[in-house]
């Protein structure tokens, strides 16, 4: 714990967790005294403000607190303008910053246009302004915050830390273990900043690139469908996607294949095909290894349902995989030949 604020009230909590191990694919465990992989877990007030204020813009606007309503109607507009999928390249700077005028002073730095990949004739985005209201809006409503709203969120997100800590990380080394062994990856060594937050915009959990290409996770602990040991799954999921930037893996050869295949990088399929995989994985490994009455988070809050056919199809075939019953290869290449039988190639 580490207390910045001049009124006492902890400003900047972090627990600092490294007891994760790797397993390289095929090649055994690591050495005791090799780097490996780990997971640093972050509570601060400016990052839980941000997304309490995105998820009141994204609910009812008339339940919005009257402290909250400029920072929701500038939260509205920049959304607007951003469009959706794009608020990383706001939020992926969000970390280290402990009060609105640190995060003002990095929201500053940011480029003064962001052209997306993907939108309308790449049209650019004023990204450095946009941040810059939004940071204002933090620094006017950060007082009632911190004295309203704050301490009912700090205790929220505490009291699920302490069950991470309790209940998820003394069997981490194992879970992580047979993630990178079924997804053959090898522990690419690195942190994976967690930062928790008690409320936040659907889906509630979300990995992001910084700047810097390298990751960072936030994840609401309470969402209705957290609990027990849906959060765990959750993290390990949002793990996937750190895992997936920083090594090659099953999701970069399945995304070759697919590719080799003539299914389209525009094609949902192309994206949504991996991506089950993640859930199905991350699912599994609690399952198997924390508590084997574990319902998967996909079929808990409707994933698999609202992807259709990615959704229906890989469960089956990656679990497979991990019963034995066939090989990755196999499994892998069933998933391709589905996808392409459905007309998802160019």
């Amino acid at each position: 714990m580490r207390d910045d604020s001049p009124s006492g009230r902890p400003a900047w909590a972090i627990v600092l967790l490294s007891c994760a191990v790797g397993v390289g694919f095929g090649s055994g465990a690591q050495a005791e005294d090799e780097p490996k992989t780990r997971l640093e877990f972050f509570i601060s007030p400016v990052v839980d403000l941000h997304f309490y204020v995105r998820a009141l813009a994204e609910g009812n606007s008339s339940a919005v607190p009257e402290a909250y309503r400029r920072a929701v109607a500038v939260a509205e507009i920049v959304g607007r303008e951003l469009g959706g999928g794009r608020w990383g390249a706001m939020e992926s700077n969000l970390g280290d910053c402990r009060t609105a005028a640190e995060l003002r002073e990095r929201f500053g730095t940011l480029p003064a246009e962001y052209r997306p990949r993907f939108g309308p004739e790449g049209k650019p985005i004023a990204l450095r302004d946009l941040a810059v209201k939004m940071a204002d809006e933090y620094s006017a409503c950060e007082g009632h915050f911190l004295e309203h709203t704050w301490p009912d969120h700090q205790r929220i997100v505490q009291e699920d830390l302490r069950r991470i800590e309790s209940d998820f990380i003394p069997q981490f080394d194992k879970l992580l273990a047979d993630m990178l062994e079924h997804l053959g990856i090898a522990d690419p060594q690195i942190t994976v900043p967690i930062y928790l937050v008690a409320e936040a915009y659907f889906p509630g959990a979300f990995t992001m690139r910084t700047h810097e290409g390298t990751p960072v996770l936030f994840v609401q602990t309470r969402r209705p469908h957290h609990e027990g040991t849906l959060l765990f799954e959750l993290i390990l999921h949002e793990s996937c996607h750190t895992l997936d930037m920083s090594s090659e893996s099953v999701f970069s050869v399945l995304r070759k294949k697919l590719a080799d295949a003539g299914v389209s990088s525009r094609s949902d399929l192309y994206h949504d095909v991996p991506h089950t995989i993640m859930f199905v994985q991350a699912a599994e490994t609690i399952r198997r290894f924390l508590d084997g009455n574990h319902k998967a988070y996909g079929d808990v809050e409707g994933y698999y349902r609202r992807v259709g056919f990615a959704g229906t199809m890989v469960p089956p075939v990656w679990i497979e995989y991990l019963d034995g019953k066939c090989t990755r290869e196999e499994a892998l290449d069933r998933m391709v030949k589905a996808t392409v039988a459905l007309g998802a190639s160019d």
